[in-house]
């Protein structure tokens, strides 16, 4: 009970914390850092810590160490003394502090209410950060900066306690198949709305497919539905000129930023090559815009926008490929096609599945799992996952 009873307040706690003179990411992950160290030291305590069956995710762990040791060591200076690549241990550090959290919520005893509990309280809280964004919209926050422009509607200023839109937006959206689930449907439509108004393109769509997968987990029926209307969609983008200028426009520097990552960490026939190991766990936000400050769309680039490229970059062909491996078990041993083909479907399950795919998604357009409220919520749900417990 003792554990539920602080990932509730976590839970509660993270997204919403904010300190007077701090950037409202810091005192976020250092809360979620707290409540996981909080939540390992007392699964100790209660001899909680049981099998991990994600091995992939161990075996990620465990090879951040030797990532560490291959990646190139810099000749940095400070008061004489070199530091080298310092700052992997504080990324080292966070990863750890997280990996026991999920190892700790996987082999948690859940029970049904404690569980519902939780999942009720993530709803409330996605649906009251909606709110707040609203109230945003309409210019009468007065706990935060606001931009002063004369419009009656700003969608700019819409980010909760969160910092951006296009953070707040991924943060809402992955919250949404929980409340689907709890049958909260106009928390569920607000929230969407939100996501939508926030013009966050890479939340909206993953939006999209979070939907047309959570409609397509309820039978054989829904599943023909959804993969024709993808269908559909994936034509329109192919063969309508204006729907592909749009898409190119948004996405046209970052992908200068995604594809200049890859050729640093690869670099194909050059012996600064690190493409095994990658170049050292959170090295990208310290060398990256320095090595490219001579072009202005480079610099000042301290996070590359794609966790699954920024993870390329850091660990390597074989980091990325750890990682995905850990993401596949948790597909694995939850997705279960011939059941939703019988229409047996687990309704608690495929909500967990969805809120997961939606935050993986958003994973690829915004620095997501770097930020504290994100982290902590996708462990929490990934832990459920992990756990045997069934809701329905």
């Amino acid at each position: 009970m003792i554990i539920t009873a602080l990932v509730w307040l976590g839970l509660i706690i993270i997204p919403f914390i904010s300190l007077p003179g701090y950037d409202t990411r810091i005192p976020k992950l250092s809360a979620a850092l707290f409540f996981a160290l909080i939540i390992l030291c007392v699964s100790f305590y209660r001899g909680i810590i049981q099998g991990f069956k994600n091995k992939w995710a161990l075996i990620f762990l465990s090879y951040l160490l030797i990532s560490i040791f291959f990646s190139p060591k810099p000749d940095i200076q400070v008061s004489g003394v070199n530091v080298q690549n310092f700052w992997v241990w504080q990324s080292m550090f966070n990863i750890l502090a997280f990996g026991g959290l999920l190892i700790s919520l996987s082999g948690n005893k859940w029970d049904k209410t404690g569980v519902k509990m939780l999942l009720h309280t993530m709803v409330w809280c996605g649906f009251i950060m909606a709110l707040y964004c609203i109230v945003q919209g309409f210019k009468i926050d007065q706990f935060f900066k606001i931009n002063q422009e004369l419009r009656i509607f700003d969608p700019l200023v819409m980010y909760g306690t969160l910092g951006t839109p296009v953070v707040v937006a991924p943060f809402i959206g992955m919250i949404i198949p929980l409340a689907l689930y709890l049958k909260k449907y106009i928390f569920a439509g607000v929230m969407a709305l939100v996501v939508v108004i926030t013009n966050s393109c890479v939340a909206v769509g993953a939006l999209f497919l979070m939907l047309l997968f959570y409609f397509a987990s309820k039978g054989k029926k829904q599943m023909a539905i959804a993969v024709s209307i993808l269908i559909t969609v994936i034509g329109v983008y192919f063969f309508v000129p204006q729907a592909n200028e749009i898409f190119m426009k948004e996405s046209h520097n970052r992908s200068r930023m995604w594809s200049q990552a890859v050729i640093d960490v690869l670099s194909p026939g050059n012996n600064d090559s690190n493409a095994l190991t990658g170049k050292g766990i959170g090295t990208f936000t310290y060398l990256y815009h320095t090595v490219h400050k001579d072009d202005p769309l480079l610099f000042n680039q301290y996070q590359l926008h794609n966790e699954y490229l920024e993870l390329l970059y850091n660990t390597g062909i074989i980091g990325l490929c750890l990682f995905l491996c850990a993401i596949g078990y948790v597909w694995k041993s939850n997705f279960r096609i011939k059941e939703i083909w019988a229409g047996k479907t687990n309704s608690y399950r495929m909500a967990l599945l969805s809120s997961f795919l939606y935050i993986s998604i958003c994973a690829g357009g915004i620095f997501i799992w770097q930020l504290g409220a994100h982290i902590f919520y996708t462990i929490v749900i990934v832990g459920l996952l992990h756990n045997d417990l069934d809701l329905t």
